[in-house]
């Protein structure tokens, strides 16, 4: 399992040394450069059991 800041996604660019800059603070987890609070993504291998709700968001969709 991986948790990281959506933040630090990026937008590939033709430069191959920018996009590795770019991934290796993704996945190092760096604080993200905007200095805003981050937004947690969790990236997991293998089947999830759902426990308990706490919340629904979009529960109309």
């Amino acid at each position: 399992m991986f948790v990281g800041d959506a933040n630090n996604c990026f937008e590939a660019t033709l430069y191959k040394d920018k996009n590795l800059l770019l991934a290796k603070r993704y996945w190092n987890n760096c604080p993200n450069e905007d200095g805003v609070p981050s937004i947690k993504e969790i990236l997991v291998n293998g089947d999830i059991k759902v426990i308990e709700i706490i919340r629904e968001i979009n529960a109309n969709v």
